[in-house]
């Protein structure tokens, strides 16, 4: 039996060194409107959705992956 989620991919983590030119880059690629977040231990942006309950991400201050290694991607499988 195939499944089909809502979401296919339900979070995504982009890491990023820095975190206000990764929001101003994504602000103007996606006509979206990123904003910092430093409300918890390390500043973040979240990705806005239309539906809260929506696939979403963030963009994190962090060491981007090296070749084969990348961002994580959590998927909704059964």
């Amino acid at each position: 039996m195939s499944f089909t989620p809502e979401n296919f991919t339900v979070w995504v983590e982009i890491p990023v060194t820095d975190i206000d030119r990764a929001i101003t880059y994504y602000n103007r690629v996606f006509d979206i409107d990123l904003q910092k977040d430093e409300t918890g231990p390390n500043p973040m942006a979240i990705f806005p959705t239309a539906n809260p309950s929506g696939a979403g991400g963030h963009l994190y201050e962090g060491k981007p992956g090296t070749e084969g290694n990348g961002p994580t991607v959590l998927l909704g499988l059964p």
